[in-house]
């Protein structure tokens, strides 16, 4: 197997000690464009990810600090749901990929 290697997230990888939720500090703050936040719905947000392997990828994230989905409500699952579509729109004008993942 060949070695993945993305120089550009040398940064994050050799980083040291505990931060915090970096998704609550984006969504907490009010500086989106330093944060690569993109869009903010009513329960969450879409944010470029600082250290991608990939051109576009982005995460869509709920306000909400939880560690399992099944603790998002039907409300928050709805909005996510609309945030992914958005997220998807978005991503298909800007690349024009073949698909998705």
């Amino acid at each position: 197997m060949d070695l993945l290697w993305a120089p550009w997230r040398l940064k994050y990888v050799q980083s040291t000690g505990k931060r915090g939720c970096f998704l609550c500090e984006a969504a907490s703050s009010k500086e989106d464009l330093k944060n690569l936040l993109l869009y903010r719905g009513q329960y969450g947000f879409i944010i470029l990810n600082k250290y991608p392997y990939n051109n576009g990828h982005l995460m869509v994230a709920p306000y909400r600090h939880i560690s399992d989905f099944l603790e998002l409500s039907k409300d928050e699952i709805y909005n996510l749901s609309e945030l992914i579509k958005l997220s998807l729109r978005i991503l298909n004008a800007a690349y024009r990929p073949h698909g998705f993942n």
